[in-house]
């Protein structure tokens, strides 16, 4: 098994962690699942059940999602306020995007296939989807699907999504209305057990699905990220942020818990090349 031996911090809130763990496990790893973030609803509900109520009534033609955990809280506020409004509010089988006859009548565009996986779960179906999974790649994806000059677009994204994405979407003459589906709270016990864990010796790769799982583990450090450790980050804005703050990166090709499995195997392979890893 390509993961024999190798010890691996998951990081990731304890409710998406599952399907990543059991792979890396299938895969010889002895996995220590340390969730450092927890998912919260919005400061706002209201305002996110408000923006689903005018998605349901026209007002929009694209609703954007930029996570699963978006993706979820989006939803749910839709069922919530048109319980009995086509087949996406009942739960009943996939609802297109588009169209009448209680059809949720806006296109949906998620971010990366995770995401996309978790709309379909909840029975929306995606319109458009960019080349690469990143906020950065989603304008030139709406544009291929249509105009963005005059679009109205619902931007639900999380508490702590920088604005770049917005200011872009505005730049190509869209009219955005971006509104907090949850939060995200550190925790801060299990971050520094995270960091205690590292700084011990005890991890060879950490598995980070969040520049904000990066920076919480990074805080309780104390010095720099060791050498020794490698972070398997989740796509290109994780991987980023991991970089930035010094540690020896290695990216998943995509979101899926196969995926993570073999970056986790790659790194594995470099650090036993090394010399770190053998001896266990």
């Amino acid at each position: 098994m390509r993961l024999s031996g190798c010890r691996v911090l998951v990081t990731r809130p304890a409710h998406q962690a599952g399907p990543a763990v059991a792979a890396l496990e299938a895969e010889g790893a002895r996995v220590t699942p340390v969730p450092v973030l927890r998912i919260a609803p919005p400061d706002d509900p209201e305002a996110l059940r408000r923006a689903c109520r005018e998605a349901w009534e026209g007002c929009f033609d694209w609703i954007v999602v930029t996570s699963p955990n978006g993706a979820q809280a989006l939803a749910e506020a839709l069922r919530a306020v048109a319980p009995g409004r086509g087949a996406a509010a009942a739960g009943e089988q996939a609802a297109p995007a588009g169209g009448a006859g209680g059809q949720l009548p806006a296109r949906v565009c998620a971010v990366g296939a995770a995401t996309r996986r978790a709309l379909e779960a909840a029975h929306v179906r995606v319109d458009c989807m960019p080349d690469e999974p990143r906020a950065a790649a989603i304008p030139a994806a709406l544009a291929r699907c249509g105009h963005l000059q005059g679009a109205r677009i619902l931007l639900a994204v999380g508490d702590r999504a920088d604005e770049m994405l917005q200011r872009e979407l505005a730049a190509g003459g869209a009219t955005v209305v971006r509104v907090e589906a949850y939060r995200t709270l550190d925790d801060p016990a299990n971050a520094a057990r995270a960091a205690a864990l590292v700084r011990s010796g005890e991890v060879d790769v950490l598995v980070a699905a969040s520049p904000s799982a990066v920076c919480a583990v990074t805080a309780h450090l104390k010095g720099p990220p060791p050498g020794r450790v490698r972070v398997v980050a989740i796509g290109p804005t994780t991987a980023g942020a991991a970089l930035g703050a010094g540690w020896r990166v290695e990216q998943a090709t995509s979101p899926s818990p196969e995926a993570l499995a073999a970056a986790c195997a790659r790194a594995w392979q470099e650090l036993r090349m090394e010399g770190d890893g053998q001896g266990r």
